[in-house]
């Protein structure tokens, strides 16, 4: 597998400006995410399910919200349920709590 370079600061304020514009064109995060995810191979899937899970439980809470949207993903991304219970409950070890089903 080729390394990933590093993003840049400009990629990442590009990237935010077309989803603000995706998002003011009516888009809504379901369209937004299976955009996104018919251009990503399996792994890569995978590992944005895990960043998200990282992400969201790492301020040591878990609102419903991030509850639906980590669901929301797991749906649109259509994953893998073994890799799914693995990153989460990896997860879980980590942070001492997180019920993601």
């Amino acid at each position: 597998m080729v390394g990933i370079p590093p993003v840049s600061e400009v990629q990442i304020s590009t990237v935010q400006q077309q989803l603000l514009e995706r998002i003011r064109n009516g888009n809504t995060q379901e369209i937004i995410i299976e955009t996104a995810s018919r251009s990503l191979e399996p792994m890569f899937k995978m590992l944005a399910y895990a960043i998200a899970v990282e992400i969201t439980l790492s301020n040591s809470k878990l609102t419903a919200s991030e509850l639906e949207y980590i669901k929301l993903l797991r749906d649109i991304l259509e994953l893998d349920n073994d890799g799914v219970k693995s990153i989460n409950f990896s997860a879980k070890l980590r942070y001492g709590f997180g019920e993601l089903e």
